[in-house]
This record gives C-alpha cells, sequence and structure tokens, in this order.
C-alpha cells in the first residue's frame, strides 16, 4: 500500500516554473512565481547522513512574491 501525505499549499494563480524543488511546509501565497531551477529547503542546516524531519520549519511567501534560481 502506497500513502501520499502533502504538507504543501499553493494559493491561486501560483506559476511553478520546469525544474523547481518544493518540500513539506511550504506554502505559497496567492500570484507567487517560482523561476526555473528554484530550491526550497526546510531544514536550517541540511546533511545527507543526519535525518532531521523533526526540525522541519514552515516556510512563507508572500502574495505576489517572484523568486529565481
Amino acid at each position: 500500500m502506497f500513502l501520499l501525505v502533502i504538507k504543501l499549499s499553493l494559493g491561486n494563480y501560483c506559476k511553478i516554473q520546469n525544474n523547481v524543488s518544493v518540500y513539506d511546509n511550504v506554502i505559497l501565497e496567492e500570484g507567487v512565481f517560482c523561476g526555473p531551477s528554484m530550491v526550497f529547503t526546510n531544514v536550517y542546516n541540511p546533511r545527507s547522513l543526519i535525518e532531521r524531519k523533526d526540525q522541519y520549519q514552515n516556510t512563507l511567501i508572500k502574495k505576489g512574491a517572484y523568486l529565481r534560481g
């Protein structure tokens, strides 16, 4: 059995370009533009060998923001 839990919020009229990485706990308000190859992170100091799911932080992007990679 496969269970998918999505912890992401996208507002109306958001535009996500190609190769954008959006992870848990990211909130995009209305009209946010995420340019190509942009990456969100949800841990302050990510490491490959240390699991930090208990340290996920919320990322709030306000209405009409323009982000690029």
